[in-house]
């Protein structure tokens, strides 16, 4: 819903969802295990990002969902 509703935008991770403090994405777990299924169902994708520090994961929106398109 939050993707459809744009509030995620391409190039997302973990923490911008953790730091948007919505309910029932309150902890890395939950939020770990809600990408898990829109990546498996296609709604998002992430990519490895490697700059030098922690490797990071960038996810990227499908794009038939931006602007309700699905």
């Amino acid at each position: 819903r939050r993707i459809m509703e744009g509030k995620l935008q391409n190039g997302f991770t973990l923490r911008t969802v953790r730091q948007k403090n919505w309910s029932g994405a309150t902890n890395t777990f939950q939020i770990e295990a809600a990408l898990t299924i829109l990546e498996a169902h296609h709604c998002i994708r992430g990519f490895e990002s490697v700059t030098g520090g922690r490797p990071t994961t960038i996810y990227r929106v499908n794009p038939a969902l931006i602007g309700g398109a699905a």
